[in-house]
């Protein structure tokens, strides 16, 4: 099931975004599918979202007839609106959490943004994954572990705030693409705290 939260954020940036998200998805042709969103009307299509959460925002638009069949139709929603520039991956993709800081069980699980972590939580995902071979799939092992490296630059006192500017957006790049095959040189090792910037 995909998670409901993730629907607010990515609405806002399609309302917000429109002629980039339909150029993006449909190039030349984007104009008719977008005057056909603005005949149905943002308001049912985003209820019929809320409606139908597990609907990628591609399926929901092929669904309503907003556009013809994409080749984006299987692009889950966090990579498609990632690849356009219009999120981070930080800020869209969530991680559950089902104990609180005390180690005592939640009554329900709270979802929060990678970037919304606490540094502590960070941490102990981390530290539980490699001490007890708890399994975390690739592509979130790299976004907590460059998120983690975020925000030990930010607390790093022997960097100025430009080498800090600088390091951080090549780890927000690097996190955005966090799984996709590419020459990725440059963004591994961008921080370590022996580093010398």
């Amino acid at each position: 099931m995909r998670l409901e939260n993730r629907i607010p954020i990515l609405w806002d940036l399609f309302v917000k975004n429109q002629d980039i998200v339909f150029k993006y998805l449909l190039g030349d042709t984007a104009w008719g599918c977008k005057k056909m969103f603005i005949s149905l009307g943002a308001d049912e299509l985003f209820k019929a979202w809320k409606e139908n959460p597990d609907w990628r925002f591609v399926q929901l638009l092929t669904n309503y007839a907003i556009i013809p069949h994409s080749r984006y139709y299987n692009t889950e929603d966090e990579r498609l609106f990632v690849d356009m520039s219009l999120i981070d991956a930080r800020d869209i993709y969530f991680w559950g959490t089902i104990f609180n800081e005390k180690g005592e069980r939640l009554e329900s699980v709270k979802f929060e943004t990678i970037a919304e972590l606490e540094y502590s939580h960070l941490v102990s995902v981390l530290k539980h994954n490699e001490e007890n071979n708890f399994y975390i799939s690739n592509f979130y092992f790299q976004l907590l572990s460059k998120e983690k490296r975020i925000r030990d630059v930010q607390r790093d006192e022997t960097l100025n705030a430009s080498q800090k500017g600088e390091i951080i957006a090549r780890l927000i790049l690097s996190q955005n693409f966090s799984d996709h095959k590419v020459n990725k040189s440059g963004f591994e090792e961008i921080y370590s705290p022996n580093a010398k910037c």
